[in-house]
């Protein structure tokens, strides 16, 4: 009976520990950027409430995002991508900073960019349900083979974690396609559908 309790005390304990580690990986990116923003913007509400002679609620809104663009902008001139490449090389020197940074800017990449592999948006069986993800470039042929079928790549992100989500090998005649654009797909899995298509 001792023994009978004790293993579920160990099992109901690595539950709760792997449970605990899965909330730290989701809040603690979440937690982190949404820092830097309102830091970012407070910052440049107090810049520019001090050292402007007009001045306005919401100014650094405005000015934030216009930097941002200028910064889009700029990457296509030689000379400030190669400034925006050290800067990027710098951030890769700080582990944990260049663990988010590096995450999100590829998944980023990978969904935005119309060159990218994510192909299409298709809904497929996850953990009892559907989920929405994107499917990846083709898998090789000895994937296919060794499958004994035809399968497809599919990437699910986590909603409100930009930086995590889970890949899946689904059959294709299980994954159905949605005509909707990548940016749609993801505005409604990272918000947990709060932004519907």
């Amino acid at each position: 009976m001792r023994g009978q309790l004790g293993h579920i005390y160990r099992r109901a304990m690595r539950r709760i520990s792997r449970r605990f580690v899965n909330g730290l990986l989701v809040l603690v990116p979440v937690v982190i950027t949404a820092f830097v923003i309102e830091w970012t913007l407070r910052f440049t509400e107090g810049v520019l409430g001090q050292y402007l002679p007009f001045y306005f609620p919401g100014m650094g809104i405005i000015t934030l995002m216009a930097v941002i663009y200028l910064v889009g902008w700029g990457s296509t001139n030689w000379a400030l991508a190669k400034l925006i490449s050290l800067g990027e090389t710098m951030i890769g020197t700080i582990p944990f900073v260049k663990f988010i940074y590096t995450s999100v800017k590829r998944l980023s990449e990978a969904v935005l960019d119309s060159s990218s592999n994510f192909t299409h948006v298709v809904h497929v069986p996850y953990m009892g349900g559907r989920a929405l993800g994107f499917v990846m470039a083709d898998l090789p042929p000895r994937f296919q083979e060794a499958m004994g079928g035809d399968y497809l790549c599919v990437f699910i992100p986590w909603s409100l974690n930009m930086t995590s989500g889970t890949t899946l090998l689904v059959r294709e005649e299980d994954a159905v396609t949605i005509n909707i654009s990548k940016e749609e797909a993801l505005q409604y899995m990272l918000t947990a559908g709060a932004v519907m298509p």
